[in-house]
């Protein structure tokens, strides 16, 4: 993967393909999404699904050398590729590696082992002729596999496959992402399995051998059929004749009221429902039975995958709680500079922070960006970065703060996740800005006379490699100049087309401002909702503008 590609942070995207994945209940969508969105990836070009199931190409499988047969192994479900720069999903694939055995090949291992395994090049690595012959032939580089897990059952194992190589272990945030959507991957599988099941069992109940039989008032059975006379059968017999004691009571009801009645009995260690029909005319009772274990157990399991969804979207209300708690109430006042700053959070939670710290001697440091993560851990990840930023601004050195707050991150025990950060220090007696930048998009500087300049990214994002050095850049303001920072919720929104609006739409946006920032920023936001439809955010949309206004 180039590095260039990785100072750019995708984890955005990656959070709105998790929240759209909750939502799907149908295997066959939810596997075609994520293929297709993972395929949206410039560096990417293949993403591959296996689920682990009963082996059924035994005689003819590439792979029957290194397995026994007839023995649960991989199945390929789902196989999306770019073919000529066009994304497409390939059905009925038949290659080597349509049928993996466990522990068998890279893929293979990763699900014995249940652990995230990564190859960085193919063709040097592989002492396998064919394999490398595969990866020239599909035009890809390297593989970064995951397992797919659910309550410590291996599901599958989910492959990517980019199109050049990565270094030695991966990329630290590409393991991260990977392994929280192999996460999902398990957790929406078995919503979608828990979902099919109570479906199908719907769909199919009456074409079940069901117990049916008819009896009168007095308990006698008039009419049962092989079902019935089967589940009778060591079934103890009531004090009304040959039915079970269970049903007396229930068939005079029924008689006396006219009315038809449920009756859900346990029975053989399974849990049978009966609908219990009068024929009042005729004195008797048809009743209709059903055998609805599976239906139950299936409903059960669905109460659990919608608990521990409801668990994970209640700490996401939890991390928007968090988030917004920590970030400043009010802006900097100083008769020569305005400033605006504003977040609209998405649905439940997202990274984005900034702050302003106040650094003496009328200059003041300013720290946005985006931590990437989701939930509670996150929003406390991200109150504690604020914390760092707080701790560690002491002078007017915005290279020397990243580095610092880079090392901090690194050294946190725990530590899983990483920001794209900016700082930025104010001399505001002056009129002068000095700026780092790791790994956030570009900030505008909008100059009085009608230019636009941008600056860009210096290094990576904090949080991921020890020892990184920041460089720094240095701005003279004049009366009119203004700059302007954002996050990816401001250039990554969708039209109805799923187009996004785009870095060049926003400095253009920028370039024709010639307001006061919160005038600029009221504009930028109505320019987005127009665009999107009023659409409900993916990502939060955070936008900070100051300007200079006038000599010290």
């Amino acid at each position: 993967m180039k590095s260039e590609v990785q100072m750019e942070p995708e984890f955005e995207s990656m959070k709105a393909l998790l929240l759209d994945m909750a939502q799907e209940v149908k295997w066959e969508s939810l596997i075609a999404l994520i293929g297709d969105r993972l395929l949206q990836r410039p560096h990417l070009s293949m993403v591959r699904i296996w689920l682990v199931k009963q082996g059924d190409r035994c005689e003819s499988c590439p792979m029957k050398g290194e397995c026994p047969g007839e023995l649960p192994c991989l199945h390929l479900e789902s196989c999306n590729e770019k073919i000529q720069g066009a994304r497409k999903r390939i059905d009925d694939v038949k290659d080597t590696y349509s049928r993996i055995p466990l522990g068998k090949t890279k893929i293979g291992q990763i699900a014995e082992t249940k652990k995230p395994f990564v190859v960085s090049n193919i063709v040097t690595e592989s002492k396998k002729e064919a394999n490398r012959k595969w990866a020239s032939e599909k035009n890809i580089c390297g593989m970064a596999g995951f397992p797919i897990v659910f309550k410590n059952k291996l599901l599958g194992v989910v492959a990517v496959f980019p199109d050049n190589p990565m270094p030695a272990g991966g990329y630290p945030e590409g393991q991260i992402w990977g392994q929280i959507l192999s996460d999902h991957i398990a957790a929406a599988f078995a919503n979608a399995e828990a979902f099919d099941e109570v479906e199908s069992l719907s769909r199919f109940a009456s074409e079940n051998p069901n117990p049916v039989f008819r009896v009168g008032r007095d308990g006698k059975i008039i009419y049962a059929n092989d079902s019935a006379e089967y589940l009778f059968s060591a079934w103890k017999s009531g004090p009304c004749s040959s039915l079970p004691e269970e049903f007396c009571d229930p068939i005079r009801d029924v008689l006396d009221s006219g009315a038809q009645k449920e009756l859900e009995i346990a029975n053989r260690g399974s849990i049978f429902t009966f609908d219990m029909v009068p024929i009042l005319e005729m004195n008797y009772i048809n009743v209709y039975g059903r055998d609805i274990t599976a239906a139950r157990e299936a409903e059960k399991k669905l109460r659990i995958v919608m608990a521990e969804k409801e668990k994970m979207e209640g700490e996401l209300r939890l991390a928007g709680r968090v988030q917004k708690d920590f970030l400043p109430t009010c802006l900097p006042q100083n008769p020569h500079y305005r400033f605006s700053a504003r977040m609209t959070p998405a649905k439940f939670v997202g990274g984005d922070f900034f702050d302003f710290i106040d650094l003496g001697e009328n200059r003041l440091g300013i720290a946005f960006g985006d931590l990437a993560g989701k939930g509670v851990s996150a929003a406390l990840s991200m109150a504690r970065l604020m914390s760092d930023f707080r701790y560690v601004a002491r002078d007017c050195d915005p290279g020397g703060v990243l580095r610092a707050v880079n090392e901090i991150m690194i050294e946190r025990p725990g530590q899983t996740t990483f920001a794209t950060a900016v700082f930025l220090c104010l001399d505001m007696a002056q009129g002068t800005v000095k700026i780092s930048n790791a790994g956030h998009l570009p900030i505008i500087l909008n100059r009085r006379n009608g230019s636009v300049e941008r600056y860009d990214a210096g290094q990576i994002p904090v949080g991921i490699l020890p020892g990184l050095l920041f460089p720094v850049q240095e701005i003279s303001l004049e009366p009119g100049d203004f700059i302007f920072l954002y996050t990816d919720g401001a250039v990554e929104i969708e039209d109805s087309q799923h187009c996004q609006f785009g870095l060049e739409r926003l400095i253009q946006l920028a370039k024709e401002n010639r307001s006061e920032p919160e005038i600029f920023l009221d504009r930028v936001e109505s320019t987005l909702q127009g665009y999107s439809q009023n659409a409900p955010l993916r990502d939060d949309q955070t936008l900070l503008a100051f300007e200079r206004i006038s000599f010290s």
